[in-house]
């Protein structure tokens, strides 16, 4: 619809595991709680630093609700020792 947006957000591939969860599940659950389109690339570089390009769409607050998730799944890999 009109008021969809589309946000692309560069995420590190180490946090990428856990937002698509074991099995697809976590992305899954994501896509159903916030009503949005997600899609995520292949790994941009090699090794442990590459990032992967995750693709948002839909309405603001979809946006809004997987980036808050998004930002969970970053900051939980800072904390790690």
């Amino acid at each position: 619809s009109s008021g969809d947006l589309k946000l692309n957000v560069l995420v590190p591939k180490v946090a990428v595991g856990g937002i698509i969860g074991k099995g697809g599940a976590n992305v899954k659950q994501l896509r159903e709680n916030s009503g949005g389109k997600i899609s995520i690339s292949e790994p941009i570089g090699q090794g442990p630093g590459s990032d992967q390009v995750v693709t948002l769409g839909g309405p603001q607050s979809s946006l809004e609700y997987v980036m808050a998730e998004i930002n969970k799944q970053v900051q939980a890999l800072g904390e790690e020792p």
